[in-house]
């Protein structure tokens, strides 16, 4: 093979040996190009993410710097206590859907608040012979009083109203709740199970089925975390609550009220000092 012909070869291999590195260097920079702006990418969606979350816990934070009171609750998934400050802005937003008319007697032509203060003290003994939850009570007591805003209520079917709405309230927050017929036997079988079920069902759709309720049991609760749980002043406190049951004026305070001025007093009349 000639000389010449031997280099025309080697020319022609060594310009195909340029273009396949220039195309593979080509993809690799192009390869490396898209690493690096995924890994921008990255850099930055974190960045975003720190400042969300450093802005949330300033958000979160107390001004006075105080203990966050749901920090000791981190560990435990049954209090959910990543979720605190939502399910208390919740129940803000519930306090003002729910909140009762203080003047609902008005429109009564058969009651008086006499009536309805008697109905609550026997409501209040079911709720101990039948060792009840406090927030059944304090539920029962929400939906006794939203239902008879909404309806006219003759006296001899009071107590019937007055059981239909403990007995909704043992359903949603107890874990077993008594049976109907139990309620039958501590009204005297005074009311039939059917005109009880009855009842029941008159009584939630006249409520459109909304139970949801800012208990004044989950305001005390959180303001115990505050007190170290004392469990005298907390004691003391939910009996001051339950009184406040009795009296229909205090039907136009809010929930969140009832419960740091159940607390307060305790804590003032225990010698626990001021509470601020």
């Amino acid at each position: 093979m000639e000389p010449n012909h031997l280099l025309l070869k080697s020319q022609a291999n060594s310009n195909e040996a340029e273009k396949q590195i220039a195309f593979l260097r080509s993809k690799t920079e192009s390869k490396f190009a898209a690493t690096v702006m995924k890994i921008d990418e990255t850099i930055a969606a974190k960045e975003e993410c720190e400042e969300y979350v450093t802005l949330r816990n300033v958000r979160d934070k107390p001004s006075d710097k105080r203990e966050d009171l749901h920090a000791e609750d981190a560990d435990d998934p049954m209090m959910a206590a990543e979720y605190a400050i939502e399910i208390f802005d919740y129940l803000r937003q519930l306090k003002d859907s729910t909140q009762l008319n203080a003047n609902y007697m008005e429109h009564q032509e058969h009651l008086t608040w006499e009536m309805r203060d008697i109905l609550v003290n026997w409501l209040v003994h079911v709720f101990r012979r039948f060792r009840l939850l406090h927030e059944t009570l304090f539920l029962a007591i929400n939906i006794l009083d939203r239902f008879l805003s909404e309806k006219l209520v003759q006296l001899p079917r009071l107590q019937l109203a007055g059981i239909a709405a403990i007995l909704i309230a043992s359903k949603y927050e107890e874990r077993c709740p008594r049976d109907i017929d139990d309620y039958c036997h501590v009204a005297n079988d005074t009311y039939t199970k059917p005109q009880i079920i009855s009842a029941e069902r008159y009584v939630l759709s006249t409520l459109n089925y909304e139970l949801s309720y800012a208990n004044p049991m989950n305001f005390l609760r959180r303001i115990s975390k505050a007190d170290d749980y004392d469990i005298q002043t907390r004691t003391f406190a939910k009996c001051l609550m339950e009184i406040n049951l009795l009296d229909h004026r205090c039907i136009k305070y809010r929930p969140s009220q009832i419960a740091a001025a159940a607390m307060y007093l305790a804590r003032r009349v225990l010698g626990r000092g001021e509470w601020v």
